[in-house]
């Protein structure tokens, strides 16, 4: 069911897809987040979900491209995202947020994969 869904909804999943990655590059370059949770390491979780999200969305969106270039691209966007935040007062580059992005890709193309099988 959710194959069709992919296949007859395109420009809505292109659309939503967009819309994510603004929120995520405007999320990602303030300099001070909002945080509803306040728990120690807390924002590894939101990583890991944003990407696991985004990935899902890119798939949904560019399914006919090869998934592992969305994979490669998803995961490069991550870095980059790090690497812009060095430069961002109250931002930092970190490793485990790469990583937590990482793991964030493989879950969406993981859950993509089990609901389009």
């Amino acid at each position: 069911m959710l194959k069709s869904l992919l296949t007859s909804y395109v420009i809505f999943w292109r659309v939503s897809f967009w819309v994510v990655i603004a929120l995520l590059l405007y999320l990602t370059i303030i300099p001070k987040p909002p945080q509803p949770i306040n728990l120690p390491q807390i924002d590894k979780i939101y990583h890991c979900l944003a990407f696991a999200g985004t990935t899902f969305l890119m798939l949904a969106a560019y399914g006919k491209l090869k998934h592992l270039w969305i994979v490669i691209i998803a995961t490069t966007l991550g870095i980059v995202i790090e690497i812009i935040q060095y430069f961002v007062p109250g931002r930092g580059f970190s490793i485990a947020d790469m990583l937590a992005d990482f793991i964030g890709v493989l879950l969406g193309f993981a859950l993509f994969k089990f609901l389009t099988k």
